[in-house]
């Protein structure tokens, strides 16, 4: 069972703004940790039984009931989408996004929860803007998309202050899509940038971003980085997310990095290259990505003169 955590923080504190009480009033009334009272009005942490006996003692009413009308309806099946979704893209099989496309389009004729009918839009959002870099080059366009899909959530949101905008992981995936169709638009330090901030602002906000999309980022930015012959820093990037996808036992973007760290220590003259071209080989095999398997075989073979 899942919950709409930010609808139901919100109604928490609307209930608490009309009692006239401060979080600090209901952490001292029944002894809830400030910190944890925050995040659960924040939409950032499901709440223990416990807690919400406290609360109901401190606001004078069933809180538990009112969680309860919080649970969300087609979950499931929103995660499954999901999951197809990630490897149909981290695979590039691009031609099953048509049939994403159509499922995510059915899922939103469902009632639920504003909160998942937005990241419904968003990553139906994300999908046609893939869609229009692939199949119609029109790059300004993708751009515009990912920007309408951030706007379901972040109210008028506008590309030049970036920065300034608190995000949650579908957004910093959007912005991330932001920043490298920049670098096909031929913006590779805009692109770079957004990567940066998108990287830092996961680490700073661990409860917000998966490890996936974290290796995902250090990913694009060692590609991005290959691309124009900072190859150190290619290196560099591809070794952090490994080191995040090992230390969070993600395999799914592992063989991707490996490849990367490869191809960074063949342009750096660093012997190991092979070995490690040899364990992305291995990797991508595990990970039930043969197409990915054989574009690596030729990308070696055809790019850099390397058989592996």
């Amino acid at each position: 069972m899942y919950y709409n955590l930010k609808g139901f923080g919100e109604a928490l504190k609307e209930i608490r703004h009309t009692l006239h009480l401060t979080q600090k009033d209901i952490s001292l009334k029944v002894s809830i940790n400030l910190e944890t009272l925050r995040k659960i009005e924040n939409g950032l942490v499901l709440p223990k039984q416990e807690t919400l006996d406290l609360l109901s003692s401190a606001l004078n009413m069933d809180i538990a009931e009112l969680f309860l009308t919080y649970r969300m309806d087609h979950y499931d099946e929103l995660e499954d989408l999901k999951r197809e979704l990630d490897f149909h893209l981290d695979s590039n099989n691009y031609a099953l996004l048509q049939e994403d496309l159509i499922q995510f389009k059915k899922l939103a004729t469902h009632n639920m929860y504003q909160f998942f009918r937005n990241q419904v839009l968003q990553l139906i959002a994300l999908i046609e803007g893939v869609l229009l870099g692939i199949k119609e080059k029109r790059y300004d366009l993708q751009i515009e998309c990912y920007i309408q899909a951030l706007s379901y959530t972040i109210e008028n949101f506008n590309l030049e202050h970036y920065q300034t905008y608190y995000y949650n992981e579908l957004e910093l995936r959007l912005l991330m899509n932001i920043g490298l169709t920049k670098y096909t638009l031929e913006d590779a330090s805009h692109c770079i940038e957004i990567l940066l901030f998108c990287s830092n602002f996961s680490k700073e906000n661990v409860q917000i971003a998966s490890s996936n999309l974290l290796a995902k980022l250090h990913y694009n930015l060692s590609y991005t980085f290959h691309r124009i012959d900072l190859h150190k820093k290619a290196l560099e990037h591809a070794n952090l997310g490994i080191q995040y996808a090992v230390s969070n036992r993600s395999i799914s973007f592992l063989a991707h990095l490996y490849f990367r760290k490869g191809i960074a220590q063949f342009h750096l003259d660093i012997p190991q290259y092979l070995e490690t071209l040899q364990y992305a080989k291995d990797l991508f095999i595990i990970s039930n990505h043969e197409d990915l398997y054989h574009q690596m075989l030729e990308s070696c073979k055809v790019h850099y003169g390397i058989t592996v």
